[in-house]
């Protein structure tokens, strides 16, 4: 918008793109009008800071009150002073946080200051005005000389003065918000300077079971963390179902298949329950959030089904119907781009205490019997009628599968093709022993080549202390960079390579312990709120490229083990489950790949498959680069041994190194 025709002055920027400046960026400077503030007030907790918070205006801020800022100061006397609203305060060196969902300005150590009166700014004409103006104030000086020294803060100049004059003449203050009495904090801080004691800290944060409407309010505000078991949405709005496994008698009762009580306000069962679709908890556990114009946008950005989400200033009251709490998320009118939804995905207390109720009631309901679904989003969905299913579905996918054969022919033929021109050509010995160029590994300095067979020595691993006492190292945590080649590969179907894992949300709990044996995932059965995660899990068998000198008899051979976070950086692909028709593309792709890393040692060992003896293939591969980490690994079932040392198995891994 354009301020009169007078520009945003230099290395100045106006509110509003100040407000979309990431956190992490340099310092700015900006010039608003003060529509808001409050009085400082000290900081709780070990920081002896004090704390100011105001607000500033520009006509470039069309939505809200305008940007807070927050100062900070140990003395109270290098804090900023605004006495009326619509004084002109010109900051520098000032930086952006997110707090709560809302973007402020925040102070620090190199942030300076000066305020312009709102009666004086009209009769300031030039710079050399505001050297004879006796009630301007800036950083480091005040209009009584007293203040303690600090940074100077620059004069403004002609263009700065012209803008800030400028912003404070399309200033309408029929618009700013009415001064609030003071606030709880200040109330608390002159409490404690005058010797009595602080008032009580009125907690925000509550749980479903503590919601209460106080007697004669027909609503409060109140800060919720729960779980999100249903979402609902439209183009006006969207609800969440939120629940925090606490029980609250005003809440929807949710009926389970085998009551037929009715709901909570039907206690004939006149309205008919879809007991099938709904995950659980049963009873009166969960509570409707309405979320309404950008909040119902962030929502359906953010929020998925099993999300821990944190709402903050919720209105809690009663629904139209009278019978049950119902919460509703809006705008903040006062700061309208403020997020009051958040994902948890970090640790958080509260939230632990949410997962530990959650496992609770889960462990409840198995010895009971009832059907609780830890993940909502595994909860079948409600099928439509047969026929209008046949005529929805025959139709696409049958021609889906026709496009998918097609795709996996042609992929195949691609594959037949490549692997036929390398292995039909001759491989030289010098190209055998040149490094593959498609095969990478990162940037890994201070490492030099080391030969498997010097890996592999054992004498590496006895030492002897200061006193010359021999001891053995079970293992080595070292890194390693070598030219190897692949002889062998397990297991035999590349289509096993990629393994189901069970991750279970209660991993995160200190004192949950998993009984699950990884190895015996059974996919056919139902998750039971385990989510289950595809990870690379296979072994390559590799020798040295080249014999070093003076060694005798065949080159040494190695165990690499390529697991999780390894292989998709090995392949730059995700794993997934490779037996499913659906991914056929990703198998052949795999292929294509794992061509590039061992040459036709697959085609050679398909041949052999049934023979009486051992596989003996002469790698025809060229040789790679690649970094390998060795570590150690308690053995599970150690000979009984006399004393107390725990027995490791020495392993080696593949990393840093991609096709």
């Amino acid at each position: 918008m354009a301020l009169n025709y007078v520009p945003v002055p230099q290395n100045f920027t106006d509110l509003f793109n100040a407000s979309k400046i990431p956190p992490s960026s340099k310092p700015l400077s900006v010039i608003g009008v003060c529509v808001e503030s409050l009085d400082p007030i000290r900081c709780t907790g070990g920081k002896q800071d004090y704390k100011f918070t105001f607000t500033l205006h520009d006509p470039t801020w069309f939505n809200g009150v305008g940007m807070e800022f927050v100062f900070f100061n140990k003395d109270f006397g290098q804090l900023p002073i605004i006495k009326d609203q619509g004084d002109v305060v010109i900051l520098r060196n000032v930086k952006t946080m997110v707090h709560k969902g809302l973007v402020k300005g925040i102070s620090n150590s190199a942030s300076s200051w000066v305020v312009l009166p709102f009666t004086e700014v009209a009769n300031i004409e030039t710079v050399e005005d505001l050297t004879s103006k006796a009630r301007w104030q800036r950083k480091g000086q005040s209009s009584h000389n007293q203040y303690p020294a600090g940074a100077q803060a620059a004069l403004p100049n002609g263009l700065e003065l012209k803008y800030a004059k400028a912003i404070a003449e399309q200033e309408n203050p029929d618009l700013w918000p009415q001064m609030q009495p003071r606030a709880q904090a200040n109330i608390a801080d002159a409490a404690v300077s005058n010797g009595g004691n602080q008032p009580p800290h009125r907690e925000k944060f509550k749980t479903l079971q503590n919601l209460e409407l106080p007697v004669g309010n027909g609503y409060i505000f109140v800060d919720l963390l729960g779980e999100v078991r249903r979402i609902f949405s439209n183009d006006f709005l969207t609800e969440l179902y939120i629940t925090d496994y606490t029980t609250n008698e005003k809440l929807y009762d949710y009926k389970s298949s085998d009551n037929q009580a009715g709901r909570t306000g039907d206690p004939y069962g006149y309205i008919k329950e879809e007991s099938s679709t709904w995950p659980g908890p049963w009873g009166q556990m969960t509570m409707t959030v309405v979320c309404r114009d950008g909040q119902s946008h962030l929502a359906n950005a953010k929020v998925k089904l099993g999300d821990f989400v944190l709402l903050r200033n919720i209105q809690v009251k009663m629904d139209k119907t009278g019978w049950k709490l119902e919460g509703n998320c809006r705008d903040d009118p006062k700061y309208p781009e403020k997020e009051l939804i958040e994902v948890v995905k970090s640790s958080d207390e509260r939230k632990t205490e949410v997962i530990r109720r959650k496992r609770a009631y889960e462990e409840k309901m198995k010895a009971d019997g009832t059907k609780f679904y830890r993940d909502p989003s595994q909860v079948p969905k409600k099928r439509p009628r047969e026929e209008t299913t046949e005529e929805r579905t025959d139709e696409p996918k049958a021609k889906r599968s026709k496009n998918r054969n097609k795709k996996n022919r042609k992929a195949q033929k691609e594959a037949e093709q490549q692997t036929n021109k390398v292995t039909s050509a001759p491989v030289k010995h010098e190209q055998a022993l040149t490094a593959n160029p498609s095969i990478r590994i990162h940037n890994h300095e201070g490492l030099s080549y080391k030969n498997i067979v010097d890996i592999l020595d054992p004498e590496i691993l006895y030492r002897t202390t200061a006193k010359g006492h021999p001891y053995r190292l079970p293992f080595q945590n070292c890194t390693y960079k070598s030219k190897v080649r692949v002889v062998d590969f397990f297991p035999e179907n590349i289509a096993d390579f990629a393994a189901p894992r069970r991750v279970s949300q209660y991993d995160e709990l200190s004192d949950h312990g998993s009984s699950d044996d990884e190895s015996d995932v059974d996919l056919t059965q139902e998750r039971d709120g385990y989510e289950i995660k595809w990870e690379w899990r296979f072994f390559l068998l590799v020798e040295d490229a080249k014999l070093p000198p003076g060694a005798h008899g065949g080159p040494t051979q190695m165990e690499l083990l390529v697991a999780d976070a390894d292989g998709d950086c090995l392949f730059n692909m995700e794993a997934c489950n490779l037996r499913d028709q659906s991914n056929e593309n990703v198998l052949s792709r795999l292929r294509e790949k794992l061509f590039h890393l061992w040459g036709d040692l697959q085609e050679k060992k398909d041949e052999t498959k049934g023979a009486d003896e051992a596989l003996v293939v002469k790698p025809s591969a060229r040789p790679f680069e690649c970094l390998i980490k060795e570590y150690g690994v308690p053995v599970r079932n150690p000979i009984e041994r006399s004393d107390d040392v725990v027995a490791y198995d020495r392993l080696f891994r593949l990393f840093g190194t991609t096709i």
